[in-house]
């Protein structure tokens, strides 16, 4: 997985979990696996996002923390979106 596209998945999990509120980790992997990404980047995207203190993940059902809230505000905010809010 190169940065790009390391990128691309990080602001793809942050963004859906602040739509939704909450996701079953399986249910983003199989988004992810949609567009080409493994298990091993879905695991290794979750692991940056949990060890930055993103998301927390409880049961294999991923929520956002306030840090994930405000980067995922600052991500819909740079490309015209809705602002999130927990």
């Amino acid at each position: 997985m190169d940065r790009n596209k390391a990128n691309v998945g990080l602001c793809a999990i942050l963004t859906t979990v602040a739509e939704t509120g909450t996701a079953p980790e399986g249910v983003l992997y199989a988004g992810m696996m949609s567009k080409g990404y493994t298990l091993d980047d879905f695991g290794i995207l979750m692991s940056v996002l949990r060890d930055g203190a993103f998301v927390s993940v409880s049961f294999n059902e991923v929520r956002l923390t306030d840090a994930g809230w405000d980067m995922a505000g600052r991500i819909n905010a740079a490309v015209g979106g809705a602002p999130c809010q927990p």
